[in-house]
């Protein structure tokens, strides 16, 4: 399920940063995440590649946008490797930027040299309690935090139980002149929530040939082997890892086995010989 891919979808222009010298290498981050979750990791790799780390369209310093299709996202990212990128990058995406990354490979596959998917299958996935989350962060009364992120902690408690999450989804609210504010645009993500769970439909025809790699978190159930059909139907060429130990944060969990899999499978041949 999803929406169809429509490769005219109006792009906007993605705040990212940018580090390091060689081959360019895009990290995607997850549903409400940033940039700035992968900044530990970029940092391995900045050694070898020009690491481009953006911010999704409605997320971190990215525009907002009144829609947000796998077909917009993917477009965002053409235009910006268009403007930036002298070659096809090396593409890394968690949970929602993987979805991201299968849509720009599959519709834009000379813009992706490897792909490599943490942590997410394309397929559709039930809401859960993505939907309990964006209330609780829309119910959230911003005008009575009086500055103070502890309040917002405080006040998310009761709906929200696990303190980790609750930093994690707090990375988001942000001071401007003396209140807080969100910095991700939970209106959209809340319309969009359903084609955010979803993923394209794809002609039967369309495949991405080129090396990919998609890992898995041994206690995490998004991707296992019930959505390997899916895949490799779409990505013949997949290799899959799992990494033990680890849920569906697999490169914050176990970072250094995390790096190992990825460097093994950027320097192997692409032959696989």
């Amino acid at each position: 399920m999803g929406e169809a891919p429509t490769p005219e979808a109006s792009a906007v222009e993605l705040a990212y940063s940018n580090r390091g010298s060689g081959p360019p290498l895009v990290i995607l981050h997850g549903l409400y995440g940033s940039s700035t979750n992968w900044r530990t990791i970029a940092n391995h790799f900045e050694n070898s590649h020009e690491v481009y780390l953006p911010d999704l369209r409605n997320h971190g310093r990215s525009p907002w946008t009144p829609s947000m299709s796998f077909s917009e996202m993917a477009s965002d990212l053409v235009q910006l490797l268009e403007q930036n990128a002298s070659e096809a990058p090396i593409v890394i995406g968690h949970s929602l930027g993987g979805k991201v990354a299968m849509a720009l490979a599959l519709n834009s596959p000379q813009w992706v040299e490897r792909l490599i998917v943490v942590d997410i299958a394309p397929t559709t996935y039930p809401p859960k309690t993505h939907p309990h989350l964006i209330k609780a962060m829309m119910d959230l009364d911003l005008e009575q935090l009086e500055g103070r992120r502890a309040q917002a902690d405080q006040a998310l408690k009761p709906s929200i139980s696990d303190p980790a999450l609750r930093q994690f989804l707090l990375q988001n609210l942000v001071l401007k002149q003396g209140r807080f504010d969100w910095r991700i645009n939970l209106q959209t993500i809340n319309r969009e929530i359903g084609i955010l769970h979803g993923f394209p439909v794809f002609p039967d025809l369309i495949q991405f040939t080129k090396p990919s790699l998609f890992i898995s978190g041994e206690r995490s159930n998004h991707l296992t082997p019930r959505h390997y059909p899916s895949l490799m139907a779409l990505f013949p060429e997949a290799t899959l890892k799992q990494i033990a130990r680890s849920g569906h944060w697999v490169h914050a969990e176990q970072p250094e086995e995390f790096i190992r899999v990825v460097d093994n499978f950027i320097s192997a041949p692409e032959d696989g010989g």
